[in-house]
C-alpha cells in the first residue's frame, strides 16, 4: 500500500511502476483506497517460494486533504481509518512525501504510528 499527503504523486508513481492507469491531477482525484491486483508470474513464484498468484497493490487518497463536508475531526478520524486499512492489509507500506518537507512527514507518520499501534494492540487482544 501507499499512502501520502495529497498531491504527493502516490497514483503516479505506482502507475509508472506497474503501468496502472489511476487516475492523476494536480488536485485531489483518488477518493478512498482503489487496488489493483498484479499477477505474479510462475518462473518467479518458484525461485522465491510464493505460493500466491497475484500481488494486491493499495493506491489511497492524500491524507490530510481538504475535505469541505468533514470537520478537522472527522477529516483526522477518517485518514486514520484509512491508514489502519492499507497498514492492517499490507505487507509493506510505502509513505510518499514532496521533497524533504519534514511537516508533510510528520503529518503523515502522526497518522500512521497510532494506527499502527492500534493493529498491533487489536493483535494481542
Amino acid at each position: 500500500g501507499i499512502l501520502g499527503t495529497q498531491s504527493t504523486g502516490k497514483s503516479t508513481f505506482l502507475n509508472a511502476m506497474h503501468n496502472f492507469n489511476f487516475a492523476v491531477a494536480a488536485a485531489r482525484c483518488t477518493k478512498g483506497i482503489n487496488f489493483m491486483l498484479i499477477p505474479i508470474n510462475e518462473d518467479f513464484k518458484k525461485k522465491q517460494a510464493i505460493a500466491a498468484d497475484y500481488l494486491l497493490t493499495l493506491d489511497t487518497e492524500g491524507l490530510k486533504a481538504p475535505l469541505s463536508h468533514l470537520s478537522n475531526s472527522e477529516r483526522d478520524k477518517h485518514d486514520n481509518e484509512m491508514a489502519t486499512t492499507v497498514i492492517g492489509l499490507s505487507e509493506l507500506t510505502m509513505i510518499n512525501v514532496t521533497g524533504t518537507n519534514d511537516e508533510s512527514i510528520n503529518d503523515v507518520l502522526a497518522i500512521m504510528i497510532p494506527a499502527a499501534f492500534e493493529l498491533k494492540r487489536d493483535e494481542h487482544a
